[in-house]
This record gives structure tokens, sequence and C-alpha cells, in this order.
């Protein structure tokens, strides 16, 4: 069917950008399966892409929805439109992660710089651990004449 009609496609990706209802229900009023539109979007990168971009235009429709269903709640309708506002704010932050997700992100940079010494110093006290002796804190770390010189 998306063969026949290369504008389907189109019409598609307008619904999914402009109505807030789930692409399953989108694509059934076109008379498709979501199924089988992934799966023609698959076998083309550029299909591809435009879709992600309408599911991400998509995930904006559903939390700016979240906020009006929030915005319209009373004391008697608060726990369903809380598992609504849950539901869309979810589901936003799968289409569109870089606005709506969780950050987790984690830059770790490690220098390390241990002089010839102290790793033999380090290597002697792990020596000594594993042969189960207890070794005790030394109360302060005594410096040098050349580490003070600057």
């Amino acid at each position: 069917m998306l063969e026949s009609d290369p504008m389907l496609f189109d019409r598609v990706l307008a619904l999914l950008t402009t109505e807030v209802q789930t692409p399953s229900a989108v694509c059934g009023e076109m008379g498709l399966a979501w199924g089988a539109l992934l799966a023609w979007c698959n076998e083309s990168e550029e299909r591809i892409r435009k879709l992600k971009d309408a599911l991400e235009v998509r995930g904006h429709l559903l939390a700016e929805e979240a906020v009006g269903i929030a915005d319209a709640a009373d004391p008697e309708t608060v726990g369903v439109a809380r598992l609504q506002v849950d539901t869309r704010k979810w589901m936003a932050s799968r289409l569109n992660p870089k606005w709506f997700g969780e950050k987790k992100e984690l830059n770790v940079a490690v220098g390390v710089n241990v002089d010839e010494k102290l790793g033999e110093s380090l290597n002697a006290i792990l020596a000594r651990v594993v042969e189960g002796e207890v070794v005790q804190p030394v109360a302060q770390l005594q410096s040098t004449p050349e580490d003070q010189e600057i």
C-alpha cells in the first residue's frame, strides 16, 4: 500500500506530529498497520530519519498534553490525571530523550601520576595486608624539603 501511494507516508507523518493519538490509531485511520509502517521505514535510512523526527515532535505534543491534563485536574480527578500525566511524560522521554529523558551523563577524566617511591611504598603495604598484618595509619604525612620548594 505504501509503495502504491507515496503521499500516504507524508500524511501519516503529518498526523503523528499534529494529533495526540497513538501511532497505531493514526495508522489505523489510514488503513495501515503500525508494524507494516515500521517494516517499510526500516528499508530506507531517509524514511527512518523522517519517522524519528516526527516521533520527536510527537514527544513535545505529549508533554504539552500532560501540562493541560495537570492544569485541568481537580481533587476528584487528581489520581487519574496523575496516571495520564506520568504515562505521557514517560512516552515523551522515550520519543524525545534529548528534551524529556533523564539526564544520565557521566564524564570522567582521571590522571594519576605516582612517582616510583610512592608506588613501591603502596606495594609494600599491600603485601603486608595480604599476609594478614594489621597496618596502622600514619597520623600525618611527612613532607620533605624538596616537596616544599616551588
